[in-house]
């Protein structure tokens, strides 16, 4: 049965969605500075404005939470 779509096709699909999880999956360490993004998923932030968009979200969180006063131990 053929449902129109190559191997090729299905494959390309499946790289795709791994690599959108892979960004998803480092973005909040990316915004923290915990990691850096690169290969896959550097390349995957530069080429898909959602991802690219989650990532300048966390960030501005991260810089947002960075800039709020630890609170006091309690006594």
């Amino acid at each position: 049965m053929s449902f129109g779509y190559s191997a090729g096709d299905i494959a390309s699909a499946l790289t795709l969605i791994y690599n959108i999880i892979e960004a998803l999956d480092s973005v909040e360490a990316i915004a923290a500075g915990e990691v850096m993004p690169d290969g896959r998923v550097a390349a995957h932030l530069a080429t898909c404005p959602n991802c690219a968009s989650a990532l300048a979200d966390a960030r501005q969180l991260e810089a947002s939470l960075q800039q709020r006063a630890a609170p006091a131990a309690p006594a």
